[in-house]
């Protein structure tokens, strides 16, 4: 599946308000992962039903090349928004 960053946020409730719109838009939370560093993460709550993943646990070599161009973001303590593109 394609994936895609739909941004990066300063703050949990910026990525999941991102995230709310992108469901709005059709998209389903099951293909969305919010990333970040171990710091960034330990404010996040699973209720909104999105996985979280530390950015060094991510293995997927398509996620990886996508979230090459947030490096410095990451290392800043942003939490990126990964999409998985469903293909019908």
């Amino acid at each position: 599946m394609p994936v895609f960053a739909e941004g990066s946020y300063d703050s949990y409730e910026d990525t999941i308000r991102a995230a709310d719109t992108l469901v709005m838009r059709g998209h389903e939370k099951d293909d969305m992962k919010i990333v970040g560093n171990s710091s960034a993460l330990q404010e996040y709550d699973d209720a909104a039903g999105i996985s979280a993943v530390e950015h060094s646990k991510i293995h997927s070599e398509e996620e990886t090349t996508v979230l090459e161009e947030y490096e410095t973001e990451l290392q800043s303590g942003k939490l990126i928004l990964l999409v998985n593109e469903a293909v019908d």
